[in-house]
């Protein structure tokens, strides 16, 4: 059982009845809200581990909520999935732009919804574990997300590259292809 908590945003009640019933049975402390400023508030006294955000609402919708939560410094980290019945993609990128980190159109199955949030909460909590800043905390990192299958590693191997002073490693607009970890010089 879980003790993780979700701030739970809908202007409809059902939804909010079922989805909370839902997720207090698999453990999860709910906290509802049936308008975007209301979860503000309440998103800034509890401090959720996630919050389901519906799209549609009246006083401030998801969009301006989502943008508001990602500028509170508290909350900027805090993970956002819209649940919505549009499911165009402009509006799921725009949704995305705001900061939403998942879209779960409706209609959606209990355990479509339960399964996102779990894999949105273990990711969360792989990002948490501290990993000393070095070398080897970096190879710690990919082997720990490795096992986890988190992260799907396309090289078995790690290469050590040695750059000399003013050399070129990325320029912006490129595609990268390397993860860089920087041990010890400075990069402009």
């Amino acid at each position: 059982m879980s003790s993780q908590k979700i701030l739970l945003v809908d202007d409809e009640p059902d939804i909010l009845e079922m989805i909370g019933f839902n997720l207090e049975r698999e453990g999860y402390e709910v906290i509802n809200a049936d308008n975007g400023r209301k979860a503000l508030e309440l998103a800034k006294a509890h401090q959720p581990d996630l919050i389901l955000l519906d799209v549609m609402m009246p006083e401030m919708d998801g969009m301006e909520t989502c943008r508001e939560l990602r500028e509170d410094g508290k909350l900027k980290n805090t993970i956002i999935a819209f649940l919505t019945a549009r499911n165009e993609d402009y509006s799921q990128i725009a949704g995305f732009e705001v900061g939403a980190d998942d879209y779960i159109t409706k209609p959606f199955d209990d355990i479509e919804l339960l399964n996102a949030i779990e894999t949105r909460l273990k990711k969360t909590e792989l990002l948490k574990t501290e990993f000393a800043a070095s070398a080897e905390g970096v190879n710690d990192f990919l082997n720990q997300a490795r096992i986890s299958g988190k992260i799907d590693l396309t090289k078995g191997e790690r290469e050590t590259q040695a750059y000399k002073k003013k050399q070129m490693i990325y320029t912006h607009g490129h595609r990268p292809s390397f993860l860089f970890f920087l041990v010890k010089g400075k990069v402009k």
